[in-house]
């Protein structure tokens, strides 16, 4: 799953670190082979002393190795549809390091400087100045507006 890391690139995180799929016709050799092979410690499904374990069905698979896709359809292998979900992306008012007020909760009123924002969550980091010490603190884009309008 592609996401931006540091630097603005492009990194590929694996889903599942550690584990391994395997499509193949389940027969005593290849069992066998999987089974002995190094590094291989356990497997999803099995009830473990040996036993062959309990193939995933086309839903299961598809549900674990796309992001928000749903599967639907008739419960044909070929005959299922993907249809892919939208990712909202919150926008706010100011920008980092803009001097922002946060207008409810304890915080009523407090002054700070936005130093991260999150565009999936909504939710930006701020600092405060809390009884004389720097706070980081949490906050939904809709709870702070921008102090000094220019």
């Amino acid at each position: 799953m592609p996401f931006l890391g540091k630097g603005g690139k492009t990194v590929e995180k694996n889903k599942f670190p550690g584990y391994i799929f395997i499509n193949m016709l389940m027969t005593d050799e290849t069992w066998f082979i999987v089974r002995n092979t190094p590094g291989v410690t356990g497997f999803i499904g099995s009830s473990g002393k040996g036993a062959k374990p309990f193939p995933l069905s086309i839903e299961e698979v598809a549900k674990m190795l796309t992001d928000t896709t749903e599967v639907s359809g008739d419960n044909d292998c070929k005959g299922g549809s993907t249809e892919r979900k939208e990712k909202i992306l919150y926008e706010a008012s100011f920008k980092i390091n803009d001097v922002i007020v946060v207008k409810d909760g304890p915080f009523a009123g407090v002054e700070g400087q936005v130093i991260q924002m999150d565009y999936e969550k909504g939710i930006a980091r701020v600092n405060l100045e809390y009884f004389g010490r720097i706070t980081t603190t949490e906050f939904e884009f809709d709870n702070l507006e921008l102090a000094y309008k220019d």
